[in-house]
């Protein structure tokens, strides 16, 4: 089991930056860019980094690599991508590794209109808070932490909550959109 420990934004962008150091490309996609988007300057869970290349699956020991020589951990998620715990001023700050794979499907669409962030002179990619809203009602987990962040956001963009929500199989949508409404939304 994993224990978060919480870190601060400058936590954050050094993580971060060691990643785009290395040229890679990704877009955060968990939670952390809720908690950006809020002005949060302390976080406390994971984070989850979609990446875009070089693919987690194809350049695994690239991932293996730039653990060891940041004298970070390298582990495995509940679904086999690369879990990478850095200690960073003395905090272990866990970062989860992810592509399209199993039950994570982000159509590329999707990430090509995230928003670029600035954290500590590191521009960085986020989804949306929107975007997010609908990846986790897609997976139907975490629908309480949800219904808080609806709570905490100034606004939504009910095109952009659309829009997202239409990137998926017609299928799939009423679902979503049924958990959207649960929590306060649609």
């Amino acid at each position: 089991m994993v224990v978060f420990m919480s870190y601060s934004i400058s936590d954050l962008a050094r993580v971060l930056r060691v990643f785009s150091s290395n040229n890679v490309k990704f877009t955060i996609i968990g939670d952390t860019c809720i908690q950006i988007v809020l002005g949060k300057e302390s976080f406390i869970n994971d984070i989850d980094l979609f990446i875009i290349e070089p693919s987690i699956f194809d350049n695994e020991r690239f991932y293996m690599n730039l653990a060891i020589s940041n004298g970070w951990e390298y582990s495995y998620t509940e679904i086999g991508t690369p879990r990478l715990i850095a200690n960073i001023n003395g905090k272990e700050i866990v970062i989860e590794l992810y592509e399209n794979y199993l039950d994570i499907d982000i159509p590329e669409s999707i990430i090509n209109k995230s928003r670029v962030v600035n954290i500590n002179d590191l521009k960085i990619r986020i989804l949306y808070p929107e975007q997010y809203l609908v990846l986790k009602a897609r997976q139907g987990v975490d629908l309480d932490k949800l219904k808080q962040y609806v709570r905490e956001l100034k606004q939504i963009d009910y095109k952009l909550l659309k829009e997202t929500i239409d990137k998926y199989p017609e299928d799939e949508r009423k679902v979503i959109i049924e958990r959207l409404e649960d929590i306060g939304l649609y």
